[in-house]
Formats: structure tokens, sequence, C-alpha cells
């Protein structure tokens, strides 16, 4: 479903990554899902976040409470919520590749298979951050363990005129046959338990304007309009094989037309 305009005012991901590779004391990938089951968790249906947050099986905890059932009525969908491990990689990468078309600009030419190479190239580094505690990386799994959507933030932004410390979403995917189940919502919870637990106050993301359906999801999970990205379309004075030398030498040229010689400093 809900496919954000990954990247931040910082830039890509790509340019965020750096520091240590981090893993726990056991020597296994923090977090991650293990082979068991529909391949999260130990008991194959859900997995935790740091500060003893379930998630799984779509039902919200507050950090520190005891799990809870799903609530009377509800339907257990199989979907299984959990940490990513390397062995989900080229599943995520080829779901956000395929699901970039929502994040193209109205305002541009685009061609949606350059677009998808870019998506894949600046998402291919995750594979450093799902070893770090300064990524929060969460796919979604059916019973048969494929992947169905993930969510890909970082825990180390922060604010360049406050310094305050927030996450940042990167990428949500849903694939289109599973939109509508709750899954999105899911996985931002996820992230949203894992900043929490670590002290972090705030969470940001920046998503395309034409992607309405993104836009109202987001609405509806209470994120804000904090800044505003504008843009406005210029006629080129030169085509774009002219060299921006070649365009100095035209409105000199043009100068010196009007003007006549023009003074040589």
């Amino acid at each position: 479903m809900d496919n954000t305009a990954h990247g931040d005012s910082d830039g890509k991901l790509r340019e965020k990554l750096g520091g240590e590779k981090k893993e726990s004391e056991s020597g296994q990938e923090s977090g991650s899902c293990s082979a068991t089951g529909n391949g999260c968790g130990s008991e194959g249906t859900q997995d935790r976040v740091p500060g003893g947050a379930a998630v799984g099986n779509g039902v919200g905890k507050q950090l520190g409470q005891a799990e809870q059932p799903l609530k009377q009525g509800a339907q257990d969908d199989g979907i299984t919520i959990c940490r990513a491990d390397k062995g989900d990689v080229e599943s995520i990468l080829k779901l956000a590749s395929d699901l970039v078309f929502p994040s193209l600009s109205s305002f541009r030419k685009n061609n949606l298979n350059f677009a998808r190479r870019v998506r894949r190239d600046d998402l291919s580094t995750i594979n450093s951050l799902i070893l770090s505690d300064d990524a929060a990386i969460f796919v979604a799994k059916d019973r048969r363990g494929r992947v169905v959507g993930h969510i890909i933030a970082r825990l180390d932004s922060r604010d360049y005129l406050t310094g305050d410390r927030q996450a940042w979403i990167f990428d949500l995917s849903v694939r289109p046959m599973f939109w509508g189940k709750g899954i999105a919502r899911r996985l931002t919870e996820a992230v949203e338990l894992t900043a929490m637990s670590k002290g972090i106050g705030y969470i940001g993301l920046t998503v395309t304007c034409s992607n309405t359906r993104a836009v109202h999801f987001y609405n509806r999970a209470g994120f804000q309009n904090e800044r505003c990205q504008m843009v406005k379309k210029l006629e080129p004075l030169v085509t774009p094989q002219e060299t921006s030398e070649a365009f100095i030498d035209k409105i000199w040229a043009e100068k010196v037309k009007i003007d006549g010689q023009p003074e040589v400093e």
C-alpha cells in the first residue's frame, strides 16, 4: 500500500550509513527472526522489539505491558510482523523497487524502469543496517514465510535545527493484494515502539504529495505536516546536452549584442 518517498532532507539512505555493525552478545543478529514457524520469532507467531513490546498478530502493546490476546471478534489473518534478517534483503529490495511508482512526482518526466533501479540502488545498503542498533527494519510475513510488506527506518536521525533525536522512515511497502489488512499500520507501530524504547521522541518521513493513499494513511496514523518541499517548473535556457560552460558563453554573447563589448574586470 503505502510506499513513501524514501530519503529525507539530509540525503539518501546510503549516505546515512556509517559506524560499526552491532551484534548481540550471543553473536546472533540482534532482533532477527528465527527460521522456525513462519520465520518470525522463536514461537513462529511473534517477535519482540526492545523494551518488552511484542509485535505480531497486529495487536499493538504498550511498553512494559503484558501480552494481550487478539480482541474479541478480531480475525487472525496469519500475518506476522518481525525483525528482518539478511535472508529477507532480496525480498525487501524487490518489493521496494516494484512499488516505486506511487513515489513518482507528477511535476517531472518519469521513467519507471530508471526509478526502480534508483530505488533498489539506494536501499541496497540495508544489508549493513540489519545488524545495526541504529536501524529498525521489520517485515510482514504470511503463513508460508513470504515477505508481503516491510518498513525501513533509521533511529539515529536528528532534526537539523533543534538537534532533537528522531526516527526516520525511508520506505514502507506492502504488496497490493494485502492492502486493507492493517499491515502498514502494524509495521509503523513496530518502528514507533522501538524508537520509544530508545527514548526517541519523534518519528518522521517524506512522502510524495500525489501519493494520496500514503498521505491519508500517515495522517490517520498521527503524522502532521512540519516542512513542505516546494517545486517550480522552469523553462531551461539550454538543452540538457549543453554544458554549463556553453551556457555561460551563450549568455555572454547575448550581452555583447545588447550592450556592446562588456568590460573585463
